[in-house]
């Protein structure tokens, strides 16, 4: 009999269970302490701690993420009950829920301690900071929930509520920090304020005196615990208060201003062939190094004032033309001034018959379509005249209007106020799409929805285990680029999906456990981050 007649003689059951990127991931949780930051404020008596079900929950939402009720038939599947020596059905829908409810009033100090171990631990740049918000929307009633509300739905989404979500992810590697779930109505130039409190007590632990918000225009003395950290946003974020407070209280900001007539005249304070003097070494992705620059831009000076009688400052300003954007701003000009005038042809045609016969009804009709095509409107000499049954309009193109909006294409004024070189405004502004990157592994590989769990405070909690999945998640896709390999954690995680283990069960009662062989990204990619062996998670672990 050869040997393998003789072992398969000798096999009484073969069980193969799920490894995948457990051997990546879970070192990195261990690093930051997950389980024993959140054991220390949330005891519990249960036969699995709490530590314990947020870092099963937390790879789940990395790995397979599952609804909640499915958790503990994922788990079976996997090493993990041999691993953390748990049995799968440990982990239901009550004892997932009783954590979720326990965690809830400490997930702001519990997120703090981990978010500042890991800027230790991994060594995290906090200079530039990008901020953002988006919105995550629920089916369900929600009665009881006052963040839970209709607004505006980055999501396409309108029919359905929402909470808001800020996130402030750090510029080089995008790790996220301070994160706060926000009501679904709240707009987007209410936050900053807000923002500028959450981040003083994540980075510096706050005081009564220092973290204190008095109204949504005035924020009481604030300490970073960084001088040079800089806040970068989009225009929505920027509005004169925001810009005023964050000179008043020294917080350091980047970012573009929203169009407003009272920056026109340093906008347009440079001629386009002028400006094409000053080319910007700031190249777009795909972008081929031999092809003409896309960016130019002249530093200037701004002034920007809350009102006309209220508080004022001078802003470092870098003038920018893109021919991009320029392209782009013609392209959608040229595409509304077509329907505007298409409709201006159609009441144009339908003139002296039927309610078109009454000169007010022309009119009012002419204002609906000026309102529609509010910012192409003024491009176009639109003039009704004669008398009810006799009525004319006359539609032509201002030469002159349409030669001024082309000169203003493509143009854009950057702020700060810190001592940034046009260079690094650009580029440093231009990575702001971190954070919107950020937002879509969320929604997309950690599937922060859809989230069935009618409960306010069970939502913030869960939004909380899917923060400290992406912060896993960023922390992964940093360590492969500080080595060279430029791969994204979901790549990583897709070329781990093959590695399993074969538990072989014997006529005389003995058991062997294997892993599969790895493939050679598997085994070097383990080598080069120096991560223990996979058949380490075949036998009990100490979180």
């Amino acid at each position: 009999m050869n040997l393998s007649e003789t072992f398969c003689t000798n096999v009484d059951q073969q069980l193969t269970r799920w490894l995948g990127a457990i051997p990546v991931l879970m070192p990195i949780l261990k690093r930051l302490n997950v389980v024993s930051i959140i054991n220390r404020y949330v005891k519990t008596e249960a036969d699995v701690d709490n530590g314990t079900v947020a870092l099963i929950l937390a790879l789940n939402r990395l790995l397979v993420p599952k609804p909640l009720y499915k958790v503990a038939d994922w788990m079976a599947t996997t090493v993990l009950e041999e691993t953390l020596s748990i049995p799968a059905e440990k982990l239901h829908d009550r004892r997932i829920g009783d954590l979720l409810d326990l965690i809830h009033p400490h997930i702001d100090k519990i997120w703090q301690e981990i978010v500042i171990g890991a800027i230790t631990e991994f060594g995290i740049s906090i200079d530039f900071i990008h901020y953002d918000i988006t919105s995550i929307y629920f089916e369900g009633e929600y009665q009881h929930a006052d963040k839970i509300e209709y607004g505006y739905s980055r999501d396409k989404r309108p029919d359905c509520k929402q909470v808001n979500l800020q996130l402030n992810v750090t510029s080089d590697d995008a790790i996220p920090l301070a994160y706060k779930v926000i009501s679904g109505s709240t707009a987007d130039k209410t936050t900053p304020l807000e923002n500028m409190r959450a981040l003083a007590g994540l980075l510096k632990k706050p005081t009564e005196e220092t973290a204190t918000v008095s109204t949504a225009t005035e924020v009481t003395s604030i300490d970073i615990a960084n001088d040079n950290l800089i806040i970068v946003s989009d225009q929505a974020m920027l509005c004169p208060q925001v810009i005023v407070t964050y000179h008043q209280k020294g917080i350091g900001y980047l970012g573009p201003l929203p169009s407003h007539k009272a920056y026109e005249s340093v906008l347009m304070s440079v001629e386009t062939c002028e400006l094409m003097n000053y080319p910007l070494n700031y190249r777009p992705v795909n972008h081929d190094e031999n092809e003409p620059p896309v960016y130019y831009g002249i530093p200037k000076e701004v002034t920007i004032s809350v009102e006309k009688t209220g508080p004022c400052v001078t802003a470092n300003a870098l003038l920018l033309y893109s021919r991009n954007k320029a392209k782009l701003d013609r392209e959608k000009r040229q595409t509304l001034v077509d329907r505007y005038l298409s409709r201006l042809s159609e009441i144009k045609s339908y003139l002296n018959r039927r309610r078109y016969k009454k000169a007010s009804y022309a009119r009012d009709q002419i204002k609906k379509a000026e309102s529609k095509y509010q910012g192409v409107k003024s491009l176009v000499v639109v003039k009704l005249t004669g008398e009810d049954g006799e009525l004319k309009l006359h539609i032509e193109i201002d030469d002159a209007q349409v030669a001024q909006a082309e000169h203003r294409d493509g143009r854009y004024l950057l702020v700060t106020n810190k001592p940034l070189s046009p260079e690094q405004m650009l580029t440093r502004f231009k990575q702001q799409d971190k954070v919107e990157k950020r937002f879509s592994t969320i929604k997309g590989p950690i599937r922060i929805r859809p989230i069935f769990l009618h409960n306010q405070k069970r939502i913030e909690s869960m939004v909380f285990i899917c923060m400290i999945a992406l912060l896993a998640f960023s922390l992964l896709e940093m360590m492969a680029k500080r080595v060279g390999e430029k791969m994204t954690t979901q790549c990583i995680i897709e070329q781990f999906a093959t590695l399993t283990a074969v538990y072989t069960d014997f006529v005389d009662g003995s058991q062997a456990c294997t892993v599969v062989r790895l493939t050679e990204f598997q085994r070097l990619f383990l080598k080069t981050h120096q991560l223990p062996e996979p058949d380490t998670y075949l036998r009990p672990q100490i979180q």
